[in-house]
């Protein structure tokens, strides 16, 4: 059975920044992973994600304070093939960070009610990056086998 969640960028908000007297624009690159499969083989134990880890990073960013990198499922469930009777709850997927780099990593759960923090940079840090291990918690008896998907929306914040 495969479970997949498919990220997409949601905003970048800017807020408070450090502008000179004049402003120019600014190539900034934000990574994420393209999508995160769980090949679920046993229906009672837990998944580790593939490919593992995957990696946040930006780079070039250049006057904010702080970034803030958050996350979102766009659906309380997984979309189950059709026809399903159940399906699996998005916060069935938490996450666990390592080496990060030019901030700080968060462990943490996919909720589709609040923005989850991932990563925050290290004030006017220019480049960060954090290594994420995702998990897709047992999703129990009576789930048909098939391709479930949710979409994961990241969010971008200057602080």
């Amino acid at each position: 059975m495969n479970w997949r969640m498919l990220p997409r960028v949601a905003a970048l908000i800017v807020g408070p920044t450090l502008l000179p007297a004049t402003a120019s624009a600014q190539t900034v690159t934000v990574s994420v992973p393209a999508s995160v499969t769980f090949n679920v083989t046993n229906v009672g134990a837990d998944t580790v994600g593939s490919p593992a880890p995957t990696r946040v990073s930006f780079s070039g960013l250049l006057l904010l304070n702080v970034l803030r990198i958050s996350i979102k499922a766009d659906a309380p469930t997984f979309t189950p093939p059709t026809p399903s009777p159940q399906s699996i709850p998005s916060s069935n997927v938490r996450w666990t960070v390592s080496n990060s780099s030019g901030g700080s990593g968060s462990n943490g759960t996919v909720s589709s009610a609040a923005w989850t923090q991932l990563f925050q940079s290290a004030f006017l840090a220019t480049n960060g990056r954090v290594d994420v291990t995702w998990r897709l918690g047992a999703p129990g008896g009576g789930i048909r086998a098939g391709s479930h998907t949710v979409t994961i929306r990241y969010k971008l914040e200057a602080m």
